[in-house]
């Protein structure tokens, strides 16, 4: 019986949070944030730039508790080019892939192209700038009361990156077109948003080092929440750190990276994210996210 009442609960609660979502459009105007970002740059920038000749990547965001069926995937798959090693100029292809799933009734999806080109200015800095153009969907599934429906658009954006020894810099614009998509009964509007994202890293020893991250996303009507925060770094393998969103939540974060297996190097990451007090009325739960990719 109690189980029975927590699902019901459960699923009423999506309804709540999908008319909401319906009415103020506000889960609509941009993705799904990943505060693992900085794994892969390109979740948030299509001009960042890709330093691997080859760079496959997954991940996962889930809530936990009653929500734990609200869960988003996404997957990054890319390519680099140059002609010799010394070629001040180089190419990367790829794309990603996303999948929000509120529980078994609604799903979006997201598809991209990404081309991105890349120019060694000098030894110690680089510049790049790239492209996105692809596809966002949203379904809900038939039930016994009421039809499924589907609706999808086109999508796309831009950006630019710096990139030295030390230092990588960002800037983006996303939903570029400001489409709209109409799955149920409310338009939901993919309002452009803009993405700056900052990243430092400071020495402390020859095996030991901080990295320094910032990100925002900025959009008419969305309140200011950057995330910042500390990732320590240990013989190039071991990384530990944690993270604060403004008014949302704070994370701590745990893996490793270039493990050499199968060819390539691996690098995996696993971090857990509590409400901070002020975003506890929001129907913020804890989540976790995770990721894991292969370099070679």
């Amino acid at each position: 019986m109690l189980s029975d009442l927590k699902k019901s609960f459960c699923v009423y609660v999506l309804v709540l949070l999908m008319d909401a979502m319906t009415m103020a459009q506000e889960s609509y105007r941009y993705p799904t944030q990943y505060a693992l970002y900085f794994t892969n740059y390109k979740l948030i920038n299509p001009g960042a730039n890709v330093s691997e000749k080859t760079k496959l990547i997954v991940g996962n965001r889930s809530m936990t508790g009653d929500l734990s069926n609200v869960t988003s995937y996404w997957a990054s798959a890319f390519v680099k080019y140059h002609k010799g090693d010394s070629a001040r100029l180089s190419h990367s292809f790829g794309g990603n892939f996303f999948s929000d799933k509120e529980g078994p009734l609604f799903q979006r999806s997201r598809g991209y192209f990404i081309y991105s080109i890349d120019l060694k200015i000098n030894e110690y800095y680089s510049i790049s700038s790239g492209i996105s153009a692809g596809f966002v969907s949203f379904t809900t599934q038939s039930t016994s009361t009421n039809n499924g429906s589907g609706a999808s658009t086109y999508d796309g954006g831009w950006g630019v990156s710096l990139t030295s020894n030390k230092l990588i810099a960002g800037f983006s614009i996303n939903q570029i077109p400001n489409n709209s998509l109409t799955p149920v009964v409310e338009r939901l509007i993919l309002k452009r948003y803009f993405e700056t994202h900052f990243e430092y890293i400071t020495p402390i020893s020859p095996s030991f080092l901080i990295k320094t991250y910032f990100h925002n996303s900025l959009q008419k009507g969305i309140e200011f929440t950057p995330q910042m925060g500390c990732v320590a770094e240990i013989s190039e393998i071991f990384l530990l750190g944690s993270m604060y969103k403004l008014n949302r939540q704070a994370m701590f974060l745990a893996g490793f990276k270039n493990i050499a297996l199968i060819g390539g190097k691996w690098n995996a990451l696993f971090s857990y994210q509590l409400p901070t007090q002020k975003a506890v009325g929001a129907f913020v739960t804890p989540f976790f996210e995770f990721s894991i990719g292969l370099n070679y």
